[in-house]
């Protein structure tokens, strides 16, 4: 059996990768995928909820949900990002030398780790001046306008949970080529394929049942400010909530603008406001936690 398998993935608030949804499509067309997700959306009610897409920029499906999933913010996984920039600026396609395309490649890998816009238009304004115009061309016809969906720093304001990539899902995809014998009979694929995600389900879980069951042996010795994120948050969430806790004491804090927020100096963003229960720094729009900017506003608010 020749039938390209769909995998689509989410992550739970421990952190953990969860398969949600399996799809064998004879066709890879707009109408079939465009179909699927129609069946998707019929049996999974909570579908408008879904704020966050990571896909491949090449994908034939991805204009489809865009269109199916009008609430979801799609981004491009970094790693296709980077793959898809080397395989397109290339010397013979965009009639560049070698000098030329390491020079174009080298500036748009910096791009695509910028953390602000800033940053960004400064690296897009050295690419206008230092490279040859098929390669500005390509790149404005293709990358520029969606750079929000691509651009790490700019793809941070969205809530994804600090992924950059689909990882992920190319780690479960092994571990499905690694069980499924391939051109396997649709008895023997389907028999395989449970297998395997009923060993992935049960090592989620174990997981899962670990993080209830077990008391840290530090657990005392927290401040009982950590203690209380300890017990509200999951292990997964409270992790990053404790680094934040940790830094927060070295945010500097300009002076206060009303009873509700604050202007902080921030290393990478410059001066920025902060109130009590939000921030526009790439960790709370990211991860939806409390920040260390938000932390250390809370403590000179009162």
């Amino acid at each position: 059996m020749r039938i390209p398998l769909y995998v689509l993935m989410n992550v739970d608030g421990n952190g953990e990768s969860e398969i949600i949804c399996f799809w064998l499509a004879a066709l890879e067309d707009k109408d079939t995928i465009s179909a699927l997700m129609e069946v998707f959306k019929e049996n999974n009610e909570q579908w408008g909820n879904i704020k966050v897409i990571m896909a491949d920029k090449g994908m034939p499906e991805r204009q489809v949900l865009i269109e199916k999933l009008p609430n979801a913010k799609i981004l491009i996984c970094l790693y296709h990002t980077l793959r898809s920039l080397r395989r397109e600026i290339a010397m013979d396609k965009l009639g560049i030398s070698l000098g030329e395309r390491n020079l174009a490649l080298e500036i748009v890998g910096k791009m695509a780790y910028a953390a602000t816009e800033e940053e960004y238009q400064t690296l897009f304004q050295e690419m206008e001046a230092s490279v040859p115009r098929s390669v500005r061309e390509y790149f404005t016809a293709n990358w520029h306008d969606v750079r929000t969906q691509w651009v790490d720093g700019l793809k941070n304001q969205t809530a994804k949970f600090m992924n950059r990539t689909n990882n992920r899902l190319e780690s479960t995809n092994q571990k499905l080529k690694s069980v499924i014998s391939r051109y396997s009979g649709l008895t023997v694929f389907f028999e395989d394929l449970m297998k395997c995600v009923n060993h992935l389900k049960c090592e989620r879980d174990y997981r899962a049942a670990n993080l209830e069951l077990k008391y840290p042996v530090l657990q005392e010795r927290r401040q009982p400010v950590h203690q209380d994120y300890y017990l509200y948050l999951t292990p997964y969430a409270y992790g990053f909530v404790e680094g934040q806790l940790g830094f927060y004491e070295k945010t500097n804090i300009i002076h206060a603008i009303d009873e509700n927020s604050v202007l902080v100096k921030c290393r990478i963003y410059g001066e920025m406001v902060t109130s009590c229960d939000n921030c526009n720094c790439s960790f709370h729009k990211s991860m939806l936690l409390l920040c260390r900017h938000i932390f250390c506003s809370q403590e000179t608010l009162g």
